[in-house]
């Protein structure tokens, strides 16, 4: 039995959240356990409060080849009886890779699979199972015929009443629904015109609309929510964890293939999820029973990427472009 362990996830903000179940079960199978989790510094603050954890040990943002040693020999250092890498890259080998006397198990990203759907179509996924799934049996817990948990995220109870306070300054009572409208990639994120339409029919219908997104997207969220009533703009105003506070207030979340996406689950907090590029079938669709993954079916250039990608390579965009607002709507009424 393992008496201290590390979780290895680097990056990005969606995968690591979606690494949260396996802390949850490593905390119930080994109660007694040290359980510590390797992260980027800039993704540290959405996994600093699990409660599972008893350390987050943060790699620089932009590391160079310098921290990976200082890192690697900080983990040989702490003995640890158990390393999860579920990022498995060059560098999270590289920090594990002969770790002392350290079991190393790694998450296997199924790259065969994945680039023959992204370049032929042909599906050998033969079942959309969760990364989160995926990284529960690298942990070799909860095999797969049991209920997974969803993802959590803990928000201290100061971020909590800081956000509470804001909202209570423009927020009077009535359903919140969130728009998120960022991705890192342009394949990834609905048109901006078409959040707009969602945004004013879902005012005009008496909800209260919050945009959240990076400091990069307060543009977006300008276009999205400009002008309109009862419309607050709070991207790149807020941290990741005050995010998550706002997202726990909503009724109903409208995001794109994103790590708020994730986080508006872990919080409890249903998604309407816009999927373009991607495709439920590489693992990432949200778990959550009242969440709704709405997508253009029967595209034969879906999915183009794994990933996303900056333009659409067959210039039509009509994986995205396909999803009207009423689409999304229809699934916030009904």
């Amino acid at each position: 039995m393992p008496a201290k362990i590390l979780v290895v996830r680097l990056s990005a903000l969606g995968d690591i959240v979606l690494t949260t179940p396996v802390l949850k079960a490593l905390k119930k199978e080994y109660p007694e356990a040290q359980i510590d989790f390797l992260v980027k510094q800039q993704f540290a603050e959405v996994i600093r409060h699990h409660k599972a954890l008893s350390r987050v040990i943060e790699f620089p943002a932009k590391g160079d080849f310098k921290d990976l040693q200082k890192c690697r020999a900080e983990i040989v250092a702490n003995a640890y009886d158990l390393i999860l890498d579920l990022h498995a890259n060059m560098r999270s080998r590289f920090i594990t890779f002969a770790n002392g006397t350290a079991r190393v198990k790694r998450f296997k990203k199924n790259v065969v699979r994945r680039f023959v759907l992204v370049k032929s179509g042909i599906d050998l996924y033969r079942a959309c199972s969760s990364v989160i799934q995926r990284y529960l049996d690298v942990a070799e817990l909860l095999p797969g015929k049991q209920k997974i948990a969803p993802p959590e995220v803990f928000i201290p109870k100061s971020t909590d009443q800081k956000v509470a306070s804001l909202l209570s300054k423009w927020y009077s009572g009535s359903k919140i629904v969130v728009l998120a409208p960022g991705a890192g990639f342009f394949t990834k994120r609905w048109p901006a015109a078409s959040f707009r339409t969602c945004n004013q029919k879902l005012v005009n219908a008496g909800y209260y609309t919050c945009i959240l997104g990076s400091k990069e997207e307060a543009e977006l969220g300008d276009a999205i929510g400009g002008e309109i009533d009862n419309c607050l703009n709070l991207c790149g105003k807020l941290s990741i964890l005050e995010s998550a506070a706002v997202l726990r207030r909503a009724c109903r979340a409208i995001t794109n293939d994103s790590g708020l996406m994730h986080i508006s689950e872990a919080v409890g907090t249903p998604v309407i999820a816009l999927f373009g590029s991607t495709v439920k079938q590489l693992g990432f669709a949200p778990v959550l029973p009242q969440s709704r993954v709405i997508e253009v079916a029967g595209l034969k250039c879906r999915p183009c990427s794994h990933v996303g990608r900056s333009q659409c390579p067959q210039t039509h965009f009509k994986c995205m472009n396909g999803i009207t607002p009423d689409n999304v709507l229809n699934s916030i009424f009904a």
